[in-house]
Parts: structure tokens; C-alpha cells; sequence
């Protein structure tokens, strides 16, 4: 990445670390990601897709790609369902 693009998203960065909410720093942060996609920062090749067995009763799974596969590596969204 070229220097002054990363000085520009440094800065955007920076901006966002300085709200303390979210709702405030979620615009900036959209910004952010539409900026990497419109410059093209990272050109994704594959997705990594994997099969999830999970009983019944287990409920708040969704896919993640950021946690690489690991179906336990986020509990805290998940909850079970009393019999």
C-alpha cells in the first residue's frame, strides 16, 4: 500500500479511536471499509467454508469468516434452549 494511502487510512483510524460510542464511530469506520474496497487494499481469493454441527437446542450460531472456522471460538452469542 502506498504511503499516502496509509497515512489516509491512519488518520481515519485515528479519528474513530477518538469517539467513545459506538454510533459515533461507526460512520467513520463504514468509511473505512468502503475505502478499502473502492482502492482495493486486499483482493480476497477464497473463502474458507466448513460444515457446523450443532444440536437443536443450541441457538445465536451464525458464520463468521473472521474466526477462520472455529465454530466455538465466539460463545458469547451463543445460548441453549431449555428441554
Amino acid at each position: 500500500m502506498p504511503d499516502d494511502l496509509a497515512a489516509e487510512f491512519d488518520a481515519m483510524i485515528e479519528e474513530a479511536a477518538s469517539y467513545t460510542t459506538v454510533e459515533e464511530r461507526r460512520p467513520i469506520y463504514e468509511a473505512i471499509q468502503l475505502k478499502a474496497q473502492e482502492e482495493a487494499v486486499v483482493i480476497w481469493m477464497y473463502q474458507p467454508v466448513g460444515r457446523y454441527h450443532l444440536q437443536e437446542s443450541i441457538k445465536g450460531f451464525y458464520f463468521n469468516p473472521a474466526y477462520s472456522g472455529k465454530a466455538y471460538s465466539y460463545i458469547y452469542a451463543l445460548s441453549k434452549e431449555a428441554p
